[in-house]
């Protein structure tokens, strides 16, 4: 992930657990903006913390109204 080899070049420890399992996942652009807007964040208002980014993968279900 280029966004943890950037945050890694400012002097962030960035631990990363987990990822996507395609990048044709729909959601792996929503999941970039929220670890980059995180790693911002720290970066702005936590410099010498460590951060550990994780992504879990689990199936949700849908339920019409009955």
């Amino acid at each position: 992930m280029e966004l943890v080899a950037a945050a890694r070049a400012t002097g962030i420890k960035v631990d990363r657990d987990g990822g996507v399992d395609s990048q044709d996942d729909p959601r792996i652009g929503d999941l970039y903006l929220i670890a980059q807007k995180a790693l911002t964040n720290v970066l702005k208002h936590a410099p010498n913390s460590p951060v550990t980014i994780s992504f879990k993968q689990e199936d949700f279900h849908s339920r019409g109204s009955e």
